[in-house]
């Protein structure tokens, strides 16, 4: 996740990264990053050069969608949503009201997906598909395995109230 644009908060338009503690030097980055069971969850990509033995992975479910694109010959895209978060401390400290888990929406970016759907400035997204937030990198982690194009169905909370809406996900803008 990033910082965005001045004016937006926080975004979802960011591949969600594994931290991890292999020891990546220059030039040895790009590896697969296993499990206790030797399964790949994830592509070695970076590491702090401030800390000891603190790397960064691309998931594996992301890469496997990018390279399924590009073996089939696709422009792999970037599924937006278009929102600006608020970090949950941030959010309680501004008196915005956030349950025990979810994403708050602090800005919605005029014609995106997001505002095709319905969402507004102080909902809560507290599930995408079923499965619950709990910080904002989950939800851009969860969206990052789709595609442009897909529909995905968000269990937001507004004025105390749960809905449901059904959102098709655009294509990160150039820029965004």
């Amino acid at each position: 996740m990033r910082a965005t644009n001045p004016g937006w908060a926080r975004s979802t338009d960011q591949p969600a990264r594994c931290t991890n503690s292999a020891a990546i030097n220059p030039g040895n980055s790009g590896g697969p990053l296993a499990d206790a069971d030797g399964h790949v969850v994830g592509v070695n990509t970076a590491a702090d050069r401030n800390a000891t033995n603190v790397g960064f992975a691309i998931p594996s479910l992301l890469v496997k969608r990018l390279a399924d694109d590009l073996i089939a010959g696709r422009k792999p895209g970037h599924p937006f949503l278009g929102v600006g978060l608020q970090e949950e401390v941030e959010a309680l400290a501004s008196g915005n009201p956030i349950p025990s888990y979810g994403t708050y929406i602090a800005s919605v970016i005029s014609g995106s997906a997001a505002d095709q759907a319905g969402l507004r400035k102080g909902d809560v997204i507290l599930k995408i598909d079923g499965v619950q937030l709990v910080n904002g990198q989950t939800l851009g982690g969860i969206l990052q395995l789709h595609e442009p194009g897909d529909h995905v169905k968000l269990t937001i909370l507004r004025n105390g109230e749960n809905q449901e809406l059904d959102v098709v996900l655009g294509d990160r803008p150039t820029g965004a």
